[in-house]
């Protein structure tokens, strides 16, 4: 690798450690400049991409009426999201709503699907017990629910091997998903026809939870699964993984 790429390299890991821990590229100076509107560098560029594609994927879950299984006042959401955000049961949070406005109530629910909230006033989240809500973001609370098998409701059929998920996060966060399940809520498991390992499948699901890619993979064939696999389900053009993808193949 030369000088240069080593160089770059190192910039990326250090942008990749912000972000991980909270930095908005997207925070602006006196003069109106950003940290995505100055990155030079195309790689730079994606990792911005990336990390904001995380958030817009659930945000636009907000917007629509698709899917949702709760309703607190007059507002429908999803249970599995307010639930991984806040560690209460929805029954608890349509109680302390009662007692709320709506406008309390939308502030919260931005908050919990990762849009930019205005935290003058942190009253209402630390009523919820949560103490700083500036640092609990999305990407570090959704990730959870990677590892709780007891809310999974959909398999992915791969080869021999079943690999559980969320119906929520693929829908969020795959076009293809989204199209079948408007088309038919209560199909419950699916073939994948990608054709790609067990592994390269693996892989992707948890890349959909965590937008992470295991520094383990690294292996070329893999990685090219990954990207067919990327382009198959129809993942956010700007996501994650094709910054991964790139950075395994260009700076390892």
């Amino acid at each position: 690798m030369s000088k240069d790429a080593e160089q770059i390299k190192k910039l990326l890991e250090i942008v990749e450690y912000m972000l991980q821990n909270g930095a908005d590229p997207e925070i602006q100076d006196n003069d109106g400049q950003s940290p995505y509107s100055l990155a030079k560098n195309t790689i730079l560029k994606k990792l911005f991409d990336g990390y904001l594609s995380y958030n817009q994927d659930f945000q636009a879950l907000l917007d629509e009426e698709e899917m949702t299984d709760l309703t607190i006042k007059n507002m429908k959401c999803h249970k599995l999201i307010v639930e991984v955000r806040t560690g209460k049961k929805a029954e608890e949070l349509q109680e302390f709503f009662t007692k709320k406005t709506t406008e309390e109530l939308k502030l919260f629910l931005d908050w919990a699907y990762g849009k930019r909230v205005d935290f003058t006033d942190v009253t209402l989240f630390k009523e919820l017990g949560i103490d700083e809500p500036h640092k609990r973001h999305l990407r570090l609370d959704l990730p959870k629910l990677f590892d709780d098998e007891s809310t999974k409701d959909f398999t992915l059929l791969v080869h021999q091997e079943k690999i559980k998920v969320h119906k929520l996060i693929l829908y969020a966060r795959s076009e293809l998903f989204k199209g079948m399940f408007q088309a038919t809520m209560e199909t419950e498991q699916v073939q994948d026809y990608t054709n790609k390992s067990v592994k390269t499948l693996q892989a992707l699901v948890k890349y959909l939870y965590t937008d992470m890619l295991d520094e383990s993979i690294e292996d070329p064939q893999i990685l090219e699964e990954l990207k067919d696999a990327n382009d198959y389900y129809q993942l956010n053009p700007k996501s994650m993984m094709t910054y991964w993808i790139e950075k395994r193949e260009t700076y390892n």
